[in-house]
This record gives C-alpha cells, structure tokens and sequence, in this order.
C-alpha cells in the first residue's frame, strides 16, 4: 500500500515538474510554479529552511522521500531502474559501493556553493539536470507537437494553438547531463540491486527460500514450492531409468516419445535437459543459491559460479520427489561415468597420431 502511494505521489509530482520545462505558455507556470520552489537546491539558495527542514525531517523518519518522489531525476532513475531490472539478458549488476566518490562529490558541491560557483553547483544539482534533459530532449518534442496540432488547427479554421519555433540548446550541456544522469542512474540501480542481493542472502540464511520460477515436477504457490505429481511421475522415470543403466540421451528419447513436454513447453527433450534433472539439488528438497551471477560490467553476461560468490544450501526447503539415497546414487554414478570420459580421452589408442586422413 505504501508503495502504490510513493508511485502515485511520484507521477503527481513529476508530470508537473516536466511540463513546467516544456511550456513555453506560462500557463503551467501559474498553477504548478510552486514545485519547484520546494526543489532542494532552489530551496537551499531561497533560504526556504522550512523546506528543507521538512525535508530532512522526511528523510530521517521515511528514507528517500526526496529522491524518490519530489526530484524529477530520482523518478526518473527509479523508473530506467525499473526497466532495466525487468530485461532478463542485461540485468543491473551488483559493485561495492565507492563511498570515497559520493563523499567527494558532496565536498565539491559545498564548497562550490559556499564559494558562489554557479556553474559547478548547476552542474552538480540533480534538479538542473533534469532540466537540461528535459530542456534539450523533451522540449523539441513538445514544440514539434505543438506545430502539427497548430497545422491541423488552422486547416479547420480554428486558432486555438499557434506555431513556435523549434531549436535545440547547446549540444555540450545536454551531453554532459545525459553522462550525468547515466553515472547516477547506474549507481542508484548498484544500490537497489546490493540492497536486493543482501535481502535475498539474509532469507537463504535464515532457511526462508524463495524462487522466482518452479523446476519441472514443482508449481509455485505464493512463493512455495509444491509437487506437480503428473510432472514428477517424470523426474522418478528418469531417475531410475539412468541408474537402471540407460543414458541420457535415449532417455530424452524415450520421454519425447511419451509426448511429455519441457519445463519450457518444448515438446522434445535433450540429454542436457535430462543431465540437468539428474544433477539438481532441489528434486531431493533442498535448494542451492547462486548458481549463477550476471558480471558486473558491459557486456553483461549470465555465468555459472564456480566459487566466485559464496553459496548457501538450504536442507528440507520444500517437499522431495526423490529420496536421498536415490539421488547420492546418481550423483556417484554421475561422477564415475564423467571421471570415464575424461580418462578415456587421455588414453592413446593404437593408431594414436599414426593413421591420417588421405584427404
């Protein structure tokens, strides 16, 4: 409930404050002016002490209610973090926060507003940032709007919207709060993400797992994983199959021919589906966390951890399908077959390097 009201606080706050940048009436002037007098740093070089007193006394006792409901460009970054956690191949990554860097860029904008260095402290202030962006981004925009509208306006005879000249401003500021908003937008989403990552570790710890989507054999019931019998009927054929002496791959066969779909509703099955059923933890009840970690930097790319972020496994997190000694069989049995094919491979036979091919 608390977050459907910072949202619609946050759009009732933010709509206004960018139509104030794209007006050129002063029609949105005069009913919305006020917001941005209550901005931070107007309200800072106004002397308001009773906005920002407000503020800080918000700050103390909700969290970021500035950030994330007033200041346009904190909306904005929440919202470029909402969709880049949403994109499933280049998600937002984790780094340690460089506190050295937030530290210092604060430093920089106090003393450059105790010095009387505009430009530095317009540069540095979030709210004049969104402007030049919205100035130099939007604006053109609107304009352009507004004349094909007027066209259309005067075609019919009527001359309710007038015709305005188009231009865009200097070309180096609005680069320079583009990369502005790029750096704190990628640090605003570091953020989110480490706080997201420490939640998760804390409940894996605590023995709460939770997963965003259920292996084949299981259904995901408000956040509890639960058996899908006919499913599983599966996953104990494969199983039994495989320590009956079958491999992998006529397995897939044998599966695909009972008509039996994928997790992902494939209608055949490989023998990398069906080694992957053999070699995961959760058909035995417990669940191992990350298995695999997106990198930090571009390109961001999906790997499996081989011991470069700590795991932790959950013992008896939800219902089995098959029983431990099942699975510890499989497993010796996965490993003696794997241990084969390394060790055959390395074995030279008797034509080893002696026969070519005579093509």
């Amino acid at each position: 409930m608390l977050r459907k009201i910072r949202i619609t606080l946050a759009v009732l706050c933010f709509v206004p404050v960018t139509l104030l940048f794209l007006d050129f009436t002063g029609t949105i002037h005069a009913w919305f002016g006020w917001l941005a007098k209550i901005q931070f740093l107007p309200a800072v070089l106004a002397l308001n002490l009773g906005v920002v007193a407000a503020f800080v006394l918000l700050t103390l006792l909700l969290g970021r209610v500035y950030c994330s409901v007033v200041c346009p460009l904190g909306v904005m970054q929440d919202v470029f973090g909402r969709l880049g956690r949403r994109h499933r191949k280049n998600r937002y990554s984790h780094s340690p926060a460089l506190s050295w860097l937030r530290y210092t860029v604060l430093s920089l904008f106090v003393v450059a507003l105790a010095a009387g260095v505009g430009s530095v402290v317009a540069l540095l202030d979030p709210y004049g940032a969104y402007g030049r962006i919205a100035s130099n981004l939007f604006a053109p925009l609107w304009q352009w709007g507004n004349n094909l509208l007027a066209g259309f306006a005067e075609r019919a005879g009527s001359y309710a919207f007038y015709r305005t000249d188009v231009w865009i401003k200097s070309l180096p500021t609005f680069a320079i709060a583009v990369a502005m908003f790029a750096a704190l937008a990628q640090r605003e989403s570091e953020a989110i993400s480490e706080r997201m990552r420490w939640s998760y570790q804390f409940r894996i710890r605590q023995g709460r797992f939770s997963t965003c989507k259920a292996p084949f054999g299981y259904r995901l019931i408000k956040d509890h994983l639960e058996v899908r019998e006919d499913e599983a009927t599966v996953i104990r054929y494969i199983f039994e199959r495989y320590l009956a002496g079958i491999s992998a791959d006529d397995i897939a066969k044998e599966i695909t021919a009972m008509g039996h779909s994928t997790r992902d509703k494939t209608p055949y099955w490989q023998s990398s589906t069906v080694l992957y059923v053999l070699r995961n933890e959760k058909y035995v009840g417990d669940s191992l966390s990350r298995k695999k970690y997106t990198t930090q930097y571009i390109p961001w790319q999906q790997k499996l951890n081989h011991g470069k972020y700590d795991q932790v496994l959950v013992k008896d997190s939800h219902p089995p399908i098959i029983s431990r000694e099942v699975f510890s069989k499989t497993q010796k049995l996965l490993k003696r077959k794997n241990a084969g094919i390394q060790s055959d491979a390395q074995i030279e036979k008797a034509f080893t390097r002696k026969v070519t091919c005579g093509n």
